[in-house]
């Protein structure tokens, strides 16, 4: 719920390299645990920066792809969030036939350093925000964003961002509205079960 604060103070992209680190950390850490305490922390480190990238993602597509093709990436960002469960799931079978004993829980939960990083290297090959640039009046850059996705550039879409990007606090008065208030807690009481049903246990860790 709080990761769009640090997504607008410091922008997508940064904020999407704070939390592949946190991943990277919580994976190392995990695989070196001393403790069960030391393990915990390390996986809560690991929430925070899976949690950051499930909420930026979307609105990360949403401002950077072109409109024929935004429902369609946003989409494909939520079908890729399953398909890695599903590939967690592999990967800890995988592990699991190689016989490493006692330590086997440690390569399982230390194999996600691979992927982190790999996301923090394919971070350098992306452009920030274009929204997120004219909020900070970064205007040239945005429009070379903009150039980057094939998307016509007029100084009409430019006053259109700006005013877009001024919207976004009367956008959030009209969220904390009393009729507006219901619907908010239903998604975010869904959001929360998704994470508290353990769809992400690790079975090894319970027994």
């Amino acid at each position: 719920m709080l990761a769009g604060i640090p997504g607008d103070k410091f922008g997508r992209r940064d904020s999407f390299a704070r939390h592949g680190r946190a991943l990277l950390v919580s994976a190392l850490g995990c695989a070196f645990a001393w403790n069960w305490s030391a393990l915990v922390l390390f996986r809560f480190i690991g929430g925070l920066g899976i949690g950051g990238s499930s909420v930026l993602g979307p609105m990360y597509i949403a401002e950077v792809a072109p409109a024929k093709w935004r429902g369609r990436l946003v989409g494909l960002f939520q079908f890729n969030i399953v398909l890695g469960i599903l590939l967690a799931y592999l990967s800890n079978y995988i592990v699991g036939t190689m016989q490493f004993g006692p330590a086997e829980w440690r390569w399982k939960l230390g194999i996600p350093a691979v992927p982190a990083i790999l996301f923090l290297l394919f971070l350098f090959g992306i452009p920030r925000s274009p929204r997120w640039l004219v909020k900070k009046q970064r205007i040239a850059e945005a429009r070379d964003v903009l150039r980057l996705t094939e998307r016509k550039i007029t100084s009409r879409s430019s006053r259109k961002l700006s005013f877009r990007s001024m919207r976004t606090m009367s956008l959030m008065i009209r969220c904390s509205r009393g009729s507006n208030r219901l619907p908010i807690f239903l998604a975010v009481s869904i959001g929360m079960f998704n994470q508290l049903s353990g769809i992400k246990r690790d079975p090894v860790l319970l027994e």
